[in-house]
């Protein structure tokens, strides 16, 4: 049956600068907010601690499972554009409210992970002037105005656009790669690391959560050129390059002995004096900078969208005239993501403390996210009569191998991780779907809106004009 479409005459996400970002530019924004210098030098220590000789496999098994959501998520990357990323697909999935839920669990998931990113940052940075040899100053103070300072020139980021965001992600994460890489190269031996010998389960589960942040490239979307392609090997190919970085840095600190993580932050990694230290937390505090940018451009295009959508307030779907960016929700996000660590420090936690917290808060967030997209996608290839054996079984492998890493974590041993997290995620994830599930049930209409996405309007095709119709 031959279908046709009305081409619009405005595209659902008007005013971002559709159509028109390079490459270069989703790369740098998927591997930073992967974060994965910092993921170098601190989950490999985790997973040594949890699975002992087992860690490298763990690693790999997360490698193939963080594989298999990217698939999953590339189903929908190949076939639309949408700036709420993995919300906009479970709608298309799923239907409106799995994929509200979806949005309330992503909210919580880049929120969080920008709360996190901004408080490494600070911590590390501190922590890297105090080996310096720079005065010592009160931590909590010092954590904050750091993560203040941090917040504001985000912000100032990401209303300038995503060409500058990204330039600036880049040159933190290059930086960062390079330290913590050769800090990690010239880790001396020091016979085999000492393991709890949990498993492959308990090691994957860990290992699972330093490739949180690969689909975030999906945000921009209806802001790339050639999304269809771009998008999705953007996606697939950072997960298997940090997977290299990742099997690297646990075999380097394997042979090193595994360093111990504490409250204070990681070990010197076997080296005498200060500066190894002082620049692998350089390296750190870099790589956590261009995190906390790259989860703040994916968190304010999410707002944007559910603006536009008039499931949030419709004045987050405002874009700014000149930059073309979502400027009223970059406004809205960056107190919150600032004001939230700076609160808990002023109550009296640590920056590692703060940290953990919302650790647990944005893993749990992300893991949700990515178990409902994965759901989603052969219901959506179904739909539309695409439906193969391979998203089938991606799907079939990555929700149980989701589940289980989710309830292994939260038994775990690592920051953030504690049995009463989940809890505590289900009430914020719930008040969320209850606040933007209101609207909608209220008015119908909008429950139609819901999982918008980047169409071709008139204006997009040569010679078209309003009304004109095409086969679809």
């Amino acid at each position: 049956m031959h279908h046709t479409k009305a081409v619009r005459g405005v595209s659902p996400v008007a005013g971002l600068d559709r159509r028109n970002l390079p490459a270069a530019h989703v790369w740098t924004q998927s591997v930073s907010a992967v974060a994965p210098s910092a993921a170098m030098a601190t989950t490999p220590v985790l997973v040594l601690g949890a699975a002992g000789d087992a860690a490298v496999w763990s690693v790999v098994v997360a490698a193939v499972l963080a594989l298999l959501v990217a698939d999953c998520v590339g189903q929908f990357a190949r076939r639309m554009a949408a700036p709420g990323s993995l919300y906009s697909f479970t709608a298309r999935g799923l239907g409106a409210v799995p994929g509200l839920l979806c949005a309330a669990a992503l909210l919580v998931g880049y929120a969080f992970l920008a709360m996190a990113a901004l408080v490494g940052c600070a911590a590390y940075g501190r922590s890297a002037s105090v080996r310096a040899g720079w005065p010592v100053l009160p931590e909590r103070l010092v954590v904050g105005l750091l993560v203040t300072a941090a917040a504001v020139v985000i912000a100032g980021c990401l209303v300038r656009g995503v060409r500058v965001s990204s330039r600036v992600a880049l040159a933190f994460e290059a930086v960062s790669i390079m330290s913590v890489s050769c800090v990690l190269a010239g880790v001396p031996g020091g016979g085999a690391a000492q393991g709890n010998d949990g498993g492959v389960a308990a090691g994957t589960a860990l290992a699972l959560t330093a490739f949180i942040g690969f689909e975030s490239a999906a945000a921009l979307g209806a802001e790339t050129r050639r999304p269809f392609r771009v998008v999705p090997a953007v996606m697939r190919g950072t997960v298997l390059g940090v997977a290299g970085l990742y099997v690297f840095a646990t075999i380097a600190l394997t042979r090193g002995g595994g360093p111990a993580w504490n409250r204070d932050g990681f070990a010197a990694y076997g080296f005498s004096g200060a500066w190894p230290s002082a620049l692998l937390d350089a390296g750190l505090a870099s790589s956590f900078f261009a995190c906390a940018l790259a989860s703040g451009t994916a968190l304010v295009r999410l707002l944007f969208c559910l603006g536009r959508e008039a499931v949030g307030p419709r004045r987050l779907g405002a874009a700014h005239p000149r930059h073309r960016t979502p400027h009223v929700a970059v406004l809205a996000a960056m107190p919150v993501v600032a004001g939230v660590p700076c609160l808990l420090l002023a109550a009296g936690l640590s920056a590692w403390e703060v940290f953990g917290a919302v650790t647990g808060l944005f893993t749990f967030g992300h893991m949700t996210a990515y178990l409902l997209v994965c759901l989603a996608a052969p219901v959506f290839l179904r739909r539309i009569g695409e439906l193969t054996l391979r998203p089938v079984l991606a799907a079939a492998v990555a929700v149980p191998g989701l589940a289980v890493a989710a309830v292994t974590y939260a038994q775990s041993s690592a920051p953030g991780a504690d049995p009463r997290m989940p809890g505590i995620f289900g009430l914020l994830a719930v008040a969320g779907l209850a606040l933007l599930a209101g609207p909608a049930v209220l008015r119908p209409a909008r429950v139609r809106a819901v999982g918008s996405y980047d169409e071709t309007t008139a204006a997009d095709v040569l010679g078209a004009a309003p009304g004109r119709r095409l086969g679809a």
